[in-house]
Formats: structure tokens, sequence, C-alpha cells
């Protein structure tokens, strides 16, 4: 495989100065730099997000299968911009400071209140599909109130194989007892998406933190900036 030369570096919500390893949000706590060298995506390519304005649109509906059933969700870049890894980190300091509370500062993407509003007023199935480690992506959904609203949570390394393989999606399907025909994913990853369409849904992509041009080359039907995109409300209210 050919390698990535200079790579550009993106900070995510909770990373930490290159020079300091801390995070800054408490100033005062230190965490290992070993925390922040164990995942090597931190360094991979990264590119502005897309202008609504270039946001591309496929031909294909929701709906062409019939009406929604299901709604699958990916959580790191898809939920919130936030990152695995950091919340690993910041897992670890709330141990140490129990009473602290920093739900300030994880912010939902865009417009995903909305969104979630519109699922639970149809009463459509929905559930969080991730790589994330359990404790992780229970984090994330408590700090964004969004527990009740996922029937499941579905977790990579609890399947078989985790994302890109559709095992988790799949796994996802059956416990809601949906067919993948008339349910969709939203998706912030190349191989998040690969998984949904391996599983046989139209995968909304959000490209918020890479290239719209790769997530439709993995197949996302439609790419989108955020939940307010006049683009996804235009397929969801058609």
């Amino acid at each position: 495989m050919q390698s990535l030369h200079h790579p550009t570096v993106i900070p995510l919500p909770f990373a930490p100065h290159p020079q300091s390893h801390t995070l800054h949000f408490f100033n005062k706590q230190h965490i290992s730099s070993s925390i922040f060298s164990t995942r090597s995506y931190l360094t991979r390519t990264r590119c502005s997000p897309p202008s609504p304005a270039t946001t591309v649109v496929s031909t294909s509906s929701l709906w062409e299968k019939g009406p929604i059933e299901g709604v699958l969700f990916d959580i790191d870049g898809t939920l919130c911009d936030s990152d695995p890894l950091h919340f690993y980190a910041f897992r670890q300091m709330l141990q140490q400071l129990p009473n602290v509370l920093a739900e300030e500062q994880l912010e939902a993407i865009e417009g995903l209140d909305k969104v979630c509003k519109w699922i639970e007023e149809r009463g459509i199935k929905r559930a969080a599909v991730t790589n994330a480690p359990r404790p992780n992506a229970e984090l994330i959904l408590s700090m964004l109130k969004l527990t009740d609203f996922f029937e499941e949570v579905i977790i990579g390394n609890e399947c078989e194989r985790a994302k890109p393989f559709p095992d988790p999606y799949l796994k996802a399907l059956q416990a809601l007892q949906l067919s993948p025909q008339r349910s969709f994913v939203f998706e912030d990853s190349v191989s998040g998406i690969k998984a949904g369409v391996g599983a046989g849904m139209r995968v909304v992509g959000v490209g918020r933190r890479n290239p719209k041009e790769l997530l439709q080359e993995a197949g996302a039907t439609f790419v989108i900036q955020d939940f307010n995109d006049p683009i996804l409300w235009t397929q969801l209210l058609f």
C-alpha cells in the first residue's frame, strides 16, 4: 500500500495541543501521551468540509423502496464531532474527576435534534452502530442526551467482523426486525459507508471530515453537510 506523505492534522474537539498532551478544557489535568499514540487515524489526511453549495446528491430517493421504517446512525463524526480515542482519554479523566460535568464540551452536529424529532414523530425504528468501544459509545450518547432515543446500540467489536464489513449493520437490522430496503444509514466515513452499502441499505454521507468524492465513491446515496442540509429535507419530506 502506498504511504501517505505529509498528512494534514485537523484537531478534533478534545484533541490536546501537539506539544502538551493536555485536555485544555480542564487545563490542569494531564493525560499520558501514550493514550494519544495508539490510533494512527489521528494523523490521517483530512480536508475542509464542503459548503452546502457543493454538496452532491444522486437521483436515488430514500423512499424509492417504500416507506422508511428504520434509520441507523454511526456515532463518531456523524452525531457529533468526536473521536473514540479522545473519549477514551476523557473517560479516564472523568474517573479521576467524578464531579466534573462537561456536556457543553461536546456539540451535536447541526440539525441533529430536528432529524431525531422527525424520526420519533413517525415511529421509525433507530439504532446507533459504531466501531467505538461500548463505554465510549454510551458516554457520547449520554452526553448528547440520546440514550433513550436509540432502541439498540451495536458495537463493531462485539460482532464477528467490524466495519467496513456489513456485520454490525446486519446485526442492527436483525435486532430491529427491519428490511434493508426500507432502512437507511447516516455515516461520515468510507468504511462505514461500505458497511452500510454491504448490508443492502442506502447511505447518507455526512461530509464534515472526509472529501465528498470519497464518500460518493464508497457508495453514498448522497452527501450532506449537516442535518439541516436542504438536500436531506428534500428527501425526507418527499
